[in-house]
């Protein structure tokens, strides 16, 4: 049963199926709008893929083990009796490095942030064409 408001009256009747666009669904019958607008549904759910949306989650892994480079590199520094312009160069680059490393943990974090939220809106909106494409399969009793 869908989550929306159950139209008046008796309760469905069994008319369940694995379908196209998920476990468990109720075709429409008895009305052209109703199963014509579980055609466009189930048209929307199909352009939704299938399987479980990847979160990017190898992104996130990734960017904190750049993350971690920081801490490798910061105590790699010159001592203090190491002076003069090789151990500036080795310095700057070791500190150029650590900007690299960082910029690009967080463009890492940002690639999971972004997969993440569209994997979640996928998920979120099959469930919602789901229980639309039910909900319509329900009304459509009261329409025989």
């Amino acid at each position: 049963m869908s989550k929306r408001p159950a139209p008046p009256g008796p309760p469905p009747t069994d008319r369940s199926r694995a379908g196209d666009i998920g476990e468990f669904v109720l075709d429409a019958v008895g009305s052209a709008i109703l199963v014509a607008g579980q055609r466009l549904l189930a048209r929307m759910r199909q352009a939704l893929g299938e399987g479980t949306p990847d979160d990017g989650e190898a992104f996130g892994m990734a960017g904190k083990q750049f993350r971690a480079v920081d801490t490798v590199l910061g105590p790699a520094m010159p001592a203090g009796d190491w002076t003069g312009t090789g151990s500036d160069a080795y310095a700057r680059q070791n500190l150029d490095q650590r900007g690299r490393a960082g910029s690009i943990a967080d463009a890492d974090h940002e690639v999971h942030r972004v997969l993440a939220g569209e994997a979640y809106q996928v998920t979120y909106h099959r469930e919602k064409i789901r229980e639309l494409y039910n909900w319509l399969g329900e009304l459509s009793q009261y329409t025989q």
